[in-house]
């Protein structure tokens, strides 16, 4: 389906880029603590395993250049075979994460819930991705899956396309691609599936991945004011 690859992964991957560049440069507390990138065309690829962001931006970058050259052709024929590399890709994500939990002690650093959120970008009708996710993973053990979103990058004349053309489904020829963002937190567990849709353009696609950085909770301190008791700071007779 247009945009296609050709089309999509230099806006993608410039967004990536920028947006790695503001995520390792804040202060404060990391609210990324943990990122991981998989490329799905042809075959499930782990471009980038579970690592630290803050500290990591040369080789985040580097991830990044390696999703760049993905080939334009790179697609995967098939709708059914498209749901079994989506549905592999969240699954080893959410077990790479529990081992990445397990051998590294990253649990008193950043990950307290140990809760993952999967982001999917696609230029392929949003609705028809979001139905082969939720088919294949219905019996799946998704405790730590906090969030799914499926983020549906359109062309001029696809806004508001809900689902492929007629007989799309049983066109073994269809050919569609995606890139599987993975970023862990620490906030409260419980899935939900969204789906949005951006245009083809690096500020749309920042704005979605800037959202990472938003707090979406409201279980964490936001600010903590420590006032002197009278003992402590007398008021002179």
């Amino acid at each position: 389906m247009p945009p296609w690859w050709s089309e999509t992964s230099t806006v993608l991957c410039d967004a990536l880029d920028n947006f790695l560049s503001l995520a390792c440069s804040l202060d404060g507390p990391c609210r990324i603590p943990l990122l991981s990138l998989y490329a799905i065309s042809r075959q499930q690829e782990c471009l980038l395993p579970f690592v630290q962001v803050r500290g990591n931006l040369a080789r985040l970058r580097s991830c990044v250049e390696e999703l760049r050259s993905i080939p334009n052709g790179a697609c995967i024929r098939g709708t059914g075979r498209a749901g079994d590399l989506l549905r592999q890709a969240v699954l080893d994500s959410l077990q790479q994460f529990k081992q990445f939990i397990r051998h590294t002690g990253a649990r008193n650093q950043a990950c307290n819930n140990e809760s993952v959120e999967i982001t999917v970008v696609t230029s392929q009708p949003g609705r028809s991705i979001v139905h082969l996710l939720e088919a294949g993973l219905k019996d799946a053990d998704l405790v730590s899956l906090r969030r799914l979103l499926v983020v549906q990058i359109c062309g001029a004349g696809d806004w508001g396309q809900d689902a492929p053309s007629p007989g799309a489904s049983e066109n073994e020829d269809a050919q569609t691609g995606f890139c599987v963002l993975i970023s862990a937190d620490s906030l409260t567990l419980g899935m939900e599936v969204d789906l949005q849709q951006v245009e083809n353009s690096v500020f749309a696609m920042e704005t979605v991945l800037k959202a990472w950085l938003q707090e979406q909770g409201g279980d964490r301190e936001q600010l903590h004011l420590l006032l002197p008791s009278p003992s402590d700071n007398p008021i002179p007779g």
